[in-house]
């Protein structure tokens, strides 16, 4: 890129930006009912640890890119959770 072309905004547009979020949405609760479907309920193992570490951190990931703002903090782990 040289100094005068300007970064592509990432920010999403009002007609592609709800999409964006019910998609990020729709992944986090996805991934919510995976692991409370897969996991058990009682005390978890090491590996059984680091896989929902691992779901937890990539769904945070994704959610963060299809959204492209900080609400995706606020609104991906709710759904997860929910």
């Amino acid at each position: 890129m040289t100094s005068t072309q300007i970064a592509p905004d990432r920010t999403p547009t009002s007609s592609r930006g709800s999409s964006r979020v019910i998609a990020a949405l729709v992944t986090a609760a996805a991934a919510g009912l995976a692991v409370a479907w897969a996991m058990p309920r009682g005390p978890m193992s090491a590996t059984q640890s680091l896989v929902a570490l691992v779901l937890g951190a990539g769904v945070g990931a994704i959610a963060g890119w299809l959204m492209c703002s900080r609400w995706a903090a606020l609104l991906a782990p709710a759904a997860f959770g929910a």
